[in-house]
């Protein structure tokens, strides 16, 4: 399951470097502003990253190859080529234990022994570029003559920070999950307060309980219903919606077969079993075809709107009570 940073790193137009700016800026952003913002139409996202990286280096009043500008937004601009003189750069630094987003410093490096110093001060291995992080062994820079002015770099403290990077960038989809979770259990409980989020029901086994057999990402089970959920980063296309359909059908139909009675189907027996789909990322021209592929379906749609997940399209049972959801289309931060 991809997030925002997977979906910024698939945009068309926009360089390694300037995906590696972004992406540090985006960090400094809320999960859901973060995702909005690379979200829609891939051409549109790229010109909307590219024109606020430009904002960003105007601001800090770096131009191309230029090192003059003070304070946090310093050296997102487009980075000159590595070579003698001063070099300002932006730092980031990982808490190893995360309980802190990333910092940003920007430093100004004169010489090797500036940078001989500051890398022994703060006891690290290094400084690697931001956009090596994500590879299979990136390299830790000690020597001032492969620092490249305007670029931005990640401290690597022995190694441990190129892990907790990777660790904080990799949690946003399982928040994502969890909010997703919280905002569909509140929405249940409002009709039946037994309802309840069920994880070790999300991997469900077959008839011979040795081999697992289908995964969902969420399972809230209530007194007759079982709400079965899926949370994708971007939409694709109708086979997502599908897909979860076909599995809230098939949980329900095994729940009652004899076979299945010693396994975790059995949790279903005798309760409907509702489908529920979020996409973090949909474009403009695909909202009617993911509303009427879940109102088809028989899934329950959900959306970000502002702060907060709720009910974006209903299923076939809530359309016939004439609980039809708003049209409202998805806000886009720029």
């Amino acid at each position: 399951m991809a997030d925002w940073i997977t979906t910024l790193d698939g945009l068309p137009g926009l360089s390694a470097v300037e995906k590696g700016k972004a992406r540090v800026l985006l960090l400094r952003k809320s999960q859901e502003d973060a995702s909005l913002l690379v979200s829609g139409v891939p051409d549109v996202a790229a010109e909307a990253i590219k024109e606020i990286l430009r904002q960003e280096a105007s601001a800090a009043g770096l131009g191309v190859g230029s090192a003059a500008g003070t304070g946090a937004t310093a050296g997102l601009g487009v980075g000159s080529a590595a070579g003698a003189g001063p070099k300002r750069v932006v730092v980031v630094i990982v808490d190893k234990l995360l309980d802190e987003p990333p910092l940003q410093r920007t430093m100004d490096f004169t010489d090797q022994k500036d940078l001989r110093d500051y890398v022994k001060r703060l006891n690290a291995a290094g400084l690697i570029k931001l956009e090596d992080v994500g590879g299979s062994a990136p390299q830790a820079i000690k020597d001032f003559d492969k620092l490249e002015d305007g670029e931005t770099y990640l401290l690597d403290m022995d190694g441990s920070s190129t892990i907790s990077m990777r660790r904080y960038t990799s949690s946003i989809p399982k928040a994502q999950e969890n909010e997703m979770t919280q905002a569909v259990e509140r929405d249940v409980k409002k009709e039946d307060p037994t309802s309840t989020s069920q994880p070790h029901l999300r991997i469900l086994k077959d008839s011979s309980g040795g081999r697992d057999e289908m995964e969902v990402d969420c399972v809230i089970l209530g007194k007759n219903t079982a709400f079965v959920r899926s949370h994708k980063s971007t939409f694709t296309g109708p086979s997502m919606v599908k897909e979860i359909a076909d599995k809230a059908s098939t949980i329900e139909r095994k729940s009652v077969l004899p076979e299945y009675a010693s396994t975790s189907y059995a949790s279903f027996q005798g309760k409907r079993a509702v489908p529920v789909f979020m996409a973090e990322n949909v474009e403009p021209e695909k909202f009617d075809i993911l509303r009427e592929s879940c109102r088809a379906k028989g899934v329950k749609l959900y959306r970000r709107t502002g702060n907060a997940i709720r009910v974006w399209a209903c299923t076939k049972q809530q359309l016939t009570r004439g609980a039809v959801a708003s049209r409202g289309a998805m806000r886009r931060v720029l």
